[in-house]
This record gives C-alpha cells, sequence and structure tokens, in this order.
C-alpha cells in the first residue's frame, strides 16, 4: 500500500485546517491586542530599564 496525496490550495487548507487560529475570540487575541497596546503605550516610562527589565516586561504579556 503506497501513500498518495491530494494538493488543496493554500487557502483552502488555512481556512479547513487552521479555523481556530483564523477566529480570534478563540485564542484572546483581542484580549492579547489590548495588552500590547497597553504596553506601547508605557514603553516611554520604561525606558530607563536595563535589557533584562524591558524584556520581562515584554514576556509578561504572555502570562
Amino acid at each position: 500500500m503506497s501513500l498518495s496525496f491530494k494538493s488543496i490550495p493554500l487557502k483552502e487548507f488555512l481556512e479547513s485546517h487552521n479555523k481556530d487560529y483564523a477566529d480570534s475570540k478563540v485564542f484572546g487575541l483581542e484580549e492579547f491586542k489590548e495588552k500590547v497596546q497597553e504596553h506601547l503605550e508605557s514603553f516611554d516610562k520604561n525606558k530607563g530599564q536595563n535589557e533584562k527589565a524591558i524584556v520581562a516586561n515584554v514576556f509578561a504579556l504572555f502570562l
């Protein structure tokens, strides 16, 4: 028995297999966008921090 693959257009693949990623509500993308916006607005305040503190503040968005 040999394997065979059906080639499908990329758009069709993305629509069928990655539907959850396309729906921003599934993974809270809107909430994440709001957090990123808040971070960007306060970035000037954090400019005096060292590099490790700035990186830690960025990763805090993912928690």
